[in-house]
């Protein structure tokens, strides 16, 4: 077995910059959102606070839960299996799609939390109103995050970095036009703010959809790409969803799943010590 390759920082920058310029991008549109809302109303302003983060926390589960698909898929890149690279992808992309139905069945609910958690009644309706707005279009999140799993996996997350700051871009004038009711729009305020938004994440949605198009038409090319693959799917599940359930999960993390998620390296034995020779001195009269 080959020595394992030593990390450097410059190669682990590389990588993980990207990722975290791709990973604020949706709070990056929140953020524009209320900056936007902040000259129509301070309603306004705190309402999309409250709604967004809602919004997010609902939406959180299953974007952690699609996102591990890019462990996957980094493991079959590193294994030489290109093809169940694809397959990861696909699987993630039917778990967006699964997870859409449970996303819109919290929207009834939006409103009864705000009530609930005793929430300003001049915040609850536009706080609702953008909340469930959001929900409606956590479909191209769910979407992105799995498009994104097959670039990450890859090492390439120049491409996610790419396209989420596009999104984010495209939202800044379609805000401005949906918000405030220009280039022969109507003035929506919030709920054109929320509308952004989406349009945003549709918008980078789209740009890596063509970059995955163009990938699996490659050297990812694979027969019937839209296949579904219970093992694949169950792996993906079980990987996330049994260290979240175990007990042991608010103390050291499963070694099930640290297995899975861990490349193998070789490591040096210690060497045995070797037995004591030493004889006992016999006593002194």
């Amino acid at each position: 077995m080959s020595a394992p390759i030593e990390p450097k920082l410059g190669r682990i920058l590389h990588i993980a910059l990207p990722i975290v310029v791709s990973n604020a991008s949706y709070t990056a549109m929140l953020f524009i959102d209320r900056l936007f809302l902040s000259r129509v109303g301070k309603h306004e302003l705190a309402a999309a606070m409250s709604g967004g983060m809602t919004a997010f926390v609902v939406m959180s589960f299953f974007i952690g839960l699609i996102g591990y698909a890019a462990a996957l898929v980094a493991q079959y890149y590193g294994a030489g299996r290109h093809e169940m690279c694809t397959r990861a992808t696909t699987q993630a992309l039917y778990l967006a799609l699964a997870s859409y139905p449970l996303v819109l069945a919290c929207i009834p609910l939006v409103d009864d939390f705000f009530a609930l958690t005793g929430q300003d009644p001049e915040l609850t309706a536009p706080a609702t109103v953008y909340g469930e707005t959001l929900l409606w279009g956590g479909i191209f999140v769910s979407v992105r995050t799995a498009l994104s799993s097959f670039f990450v996996g890859l090492g390439r997350t120049r491409i996610v970095m790419a396209a989420h700051v596009t999104g984010t871009l495209v939202t800044v004038p379609l805000n401005y036009a949906l918000i405030f009711g220009h280039c022969g729009v109507p003035a929506l305020g919030i709920w054109g703010a929320a509308l952004g938004t989406i349009g945003g994440s549709a918008s980078s949605c789209v740009l890596l959809g063509v970059f995955y198009l163009a990938e699996i038409r490659g050297a990812f090319k694979v027969q019937r790409p839209l296949r579904f693959a219970p093992d694949i799917a169950r792996r993906l599940l079980h990987s996330v969803c049994r260290p979240a359930l175990s007990p042991a999960s608010t103390g050291a993390p499963s070694t099930s799943s640290s297995r899975s998620c861990t490349p193998m390296v070789r490591t040096r034995q210690r060497p045995r010590p070797l037995p004591s020779t030493s004889t006992r001195s016999p006593s002194c009269r």
